[in-house]
This record gives structure tokens, sequence and C-alpha cells, in this order.
């Protein structure tokens, strides 16, 4: 009507801060921000060598000329690909990965050692974004995928951990995708199903300690899909032996124990093998013209319970007779196995259905807080915590009961950010963080009782105060947002 409609100026002033305007600019500085981050990881792809990624590929190679990856030693005069130069000590390799993971460094083996480290640092920031798009599919509501992909961006694809993980050249971020597409697989079928277990199964042959999965899987309802993940991880073991049989197995256990005892010695890991297999043979710090012994510049102080709390150990051995701490670390772990086995199990009594947004998050959280008894982990693999973090977001938005929950997770977030420049002490504290916030927003989600769906392909979502079926597609979106939808009236 004449009189009613407003000036330009003012339609263009609502129209610049509306609620598509704003998360998209903030995306858009995300995105930027993410561009620079590439270009610095690129820059150290070039200065830096990989020392991580060196042990798995001559193990690799080792394994092509019929060695044992595990246990073979370099001898001068032998191929310059077989040396490790990072390896400063006598006794098993650096190489503590299961068959499974180093049967993916084969096929680029033969390959020279820079252009493997190119390749692999392009598949490592591909499965990045591979991962973000496919955990941005579990997420209905434009409000939490705009914060996911925000976090994703500032904190994750621009954050230290990241830049830790492409420098060291890790393979956390594998895992991760494997994670992502039986998230993806088993979110949206609102229901148990053998795809999501199979990508599952494989992440677990990639990372063993996530074969714990299975069990929250099993006892939350979700048969299918944990059998489908044993299948699925025990025909991956079965194809790695024609190249390792049995023996390579062992060799690879073997090699995991004596790293473990050499963790959690009262000095150094290099005094333990030199206390236990003498002096090591004389080896070059460069191999195939590069300096192996240039690294990036950051402080770490590991995430584990062995590493964090080894001083209080050695003051308290002093006081009392108490066991190995690798041993009370197994302790500490079955116990933690039995309390979420436990709590999984009195979930499935009270609820007949779970919802398997929350049955995701419940086992990859526990795979990952089951983390924290390893000997050795260190920041660059909290770059799987992207995937609870997507399944919990729309709760973290719209539940005022988990502000606790959110302030922790943005700490660590932050923390994490920018470590590198707060020292190697707050690398355990942002595991923390990290996996105390988003675990206890899942405790407070099955508290609630808000983990049984409304209908199969509903999921969580949509059950929060009553809200309708119709009204799904809003999760995460504020309530006052959600009232002024319904009550806009119609033009003209």
């Amino acid at each position: 009507m004449p009189g009613l409609e407003r000036p330009p100026r003012e339609r263009f002033r609502k129209s610049l801060f509306d609620d598509k305007t704003i998360p998209g600019l903030i995306l858009l500085v995300g995105l930027l921000n993410s561009l620079i981050a590439f270009l610095v990881t690129l820059r150290d792809c070039v200065q830096y060598p990989g020392v991580d990624l060196r042990s798995r590929v001559v193990a690799a190679r080792a394994l092509r000329m019929g060695l044992d990856p595990y246990l073979h030693e370099w001898r001068a005069g032998m191929s310059e690909e077989l040396l490790d130069p990072g390896r400063r000590h006598p006794g098993p390799s650096r190489a503590t990965y299961p068959p499974t993971l180093l049967m993916l460094y084969v096929p680029f083996a033969g390959l020279p050692y820079r252009t493997q480290r190119a390749i692999w640092f392009l598949l490592e920031w591909s499965a990045l974004v591979a991962s973000l798009a496919l955990l941005v599919g579990t997420l209905r509501a434009r409000a939490a995928r705009t914060a996911f992909l925000a976090m994703g961006l500032f904190f994750f694809a621009a954050g230290d951990l990241w830049r830790f993980h492409l420098e060291r050249g890790q393979f956390y971020v594998f895992v991760l995708l494997l994670l992502a597409l039986g998230t993806r697989s088993l979110v949206p079928g609102g229901g148990d199903g053998w795809r999501g277990g199979f990508w599952f199964g494989l992440a677990a042959a990639l990372r063993p300690t996530f074969v714990v999965m299975g069990l929250p899987l099993w006892l939350l309802g979700y048969r299918k899909s944990a059998a489908a993940m044993m299948a699925s991880l025990g025909m991956a073991v079965a194809l790695t032996l024609p190249w390792f049989g049995v023996r390579g197995w062992a060799s690879y256990a073997t090699t995991v124990r004596i790293w473990e005892q050499a963790s959690a010695g009262d000095g150094t890991e290099e005094d333990y093998f030199l206390s236990a297999y003498g002096p090591a043979a004389p080896a070059p710090q460069t191999a195939e013209g590069i300096d192996f012994f240039r690294a990036l510049p950051i402080e770490t102080a590991g995430s584990t319970l062995m590493a964090n709390f080894h001083p209080a150990y050695r003051w308290l051995r002093g006081i009392l007779a108490l066991p190995p701490l690798p041993t009370l670390a197994r302790i500490g772990f079955l116990g933690f196995v039995l309390i979420a086995g436990c709590l999984a199990a009195r979930l499935r009594w009270r609820a007949r259905a779970v919802s398997p947004r929350f049955v995701a998050s419940f086992a990859v959280l526990m795979a990952i807080d089951g983390e924290y008894f390893l000997p050795v982990r260190y920041s660059y693999a909290d770059i799987m915590f992207l995937q609870p973090l997507a399944l919990l977001i729309p709760a973290l938005l719209r539940s005022e009961r988990l502000w606790l929950s959110r302030t922790v997770v943005v700490t660590g977030l932050v923390l994490g950010q920018y470590r590198s420049l707060l020292g190697g002490m707050v690398e355990p504290i942002e595991f923390l963080l990290l996996s105390f916030g988003l675990t206890a927003a899942l405790l407070q989600l099955a508290a609630s009782r808000r983990v049984v769906p409304d209908r199969p392909d509903q999921g969580e979502a949509g059950r929060d105060r009553g809200r309708s079926g119709n009204d799904e597609r809003r999760v995460g979106e504020p309530p006052e947002s959600r009232h002024r939808h319904r009550s806009r009236p119609a033009r003209g």
C-alpha cells in the first residue's frame, strides 16, 4: 500500500544485516583464513621434511624389499631409501603403526621422498575438506551448519593442531574421513545399517584403539553396524596377511610394547634404548638430499595419562608400592571401557530406540577419550574431534542447560588455535577441555532423555520442548527465530 513501503535505503540496510548475510560474511572470512593457512602449510611442506611421514615411508619400502618394517636396521652401504635419520637409537624402528596403515603407503613407496611428501600433503588437505563436507551433510539447520563450518575453518583448518598435523605428515585426518563417511551413512538414514559400520571398521583398521566403538554400537541396539564394523576390520586385517603374515603382526605388537616401556621410563626414550640395546650404529642425519632434523619449532607435552602424570607417579612411587605406570594406564583404560559400557547398557534399557546421532557421537567420543590411556599421543590427533563436534553442535547451540559444556569446548578450541604461542603445557589442557566439554554435553543429553527419536528419519532433532516434526528443519535456530517464522504476515 502507498505510504507503507520502506525507503530504499532502509531496505538495503536490513538486507545487509539479515539472518543470511552475517553468517555468510563469517564463513567468507573463515574461508579466506583457511586459504592463508593452506599457503602457510604449503611453505611448511617445502621447508620441513615431515619427520613422522618418513618412518612410514621407510617401513613401506622395507616391506616391498621383503624386510621386516618394524625390526630392520639401516647399516652403512645400504640404500638411503631405507634410512630414517630420526631413528637415533638401536632396537625397533619408529614405525609404531599397524600393518593395515602401512599398506596405504606401499603404492607410492617407489617414488622419490619429495614427491611422496607433496602427494600426502595434498591428500591430507583433500581428506579434511571432504570430512567437513560430509559432516555438514548431517546437519539440517542453517545455524548449526554455519556454526560448525565456522569452527571447522577457524579452529581446525587454520589452527595450530592442523598445521602440526601437516608438518609432521600424520595420518589422523584419514581416520576422520572414514569416521565422517560412517557418520554420513548412519545419521541421515535414521537407523541401524551395515554401511556406517563398514566405514567405522576401516577407521579401526587404521587406528586399532577405535575397535572399542563396537561396544556402544552393540549395546545401544545397533547390531548390524557393530557386526559390519567387525567384518570390515577383519577383512582389512586379512588383506595384509599376504604381505605381513602373522609374523609381521607379531613384530608390530612387539614394537608397540617396547615403545610403551620406553615412554614409561624415568629417562628419555633414547636412554631406554641405549640401556636395553647398546649404542646405535652411526647414521647420517640427511637422506635423499633432505635434512630430517629440520622441524617446526613447536613444544609438545603429550596428551596422555603416562605423559602428564609421570612426575606425580615418580613422587608417589617413593612413598607407596605402586605397580608400573603402563599397568596403571591399562587398568584405567579397562575401567573407562567398563563404565562406558554400563552407561550404554543403561541407556538401552531405559529407551527402546536411541537416535543414530547420539549413538555415533557416543561411539567416537568413547574411542577418542580412551586414547588418553595410550603411551604416546599428541595434539595433531585432535583433528578427530570434528566428528563429535558436528553431531553435538545442534544441542550445544539450542540448549541453555549446556552452557558450561559450550564454554569449555570453545575454550579448548581457542587454546588449540594458539598452542604454538602458549607453550607445550597447553597441549594436554586443550585435549582435556575438548574431551570433557563434548562428553559432558553427551551425558547431559542422555540424562535429559533426549536420545530417543520421534520417528526413524528424524533422529534426535525435532523433539526439543514439544516441537513438531514439521519444525525439525529449524533445529539450532534460537526459539525466538522459530516464532518469527510462524508469525510472519502474508504480503499483499
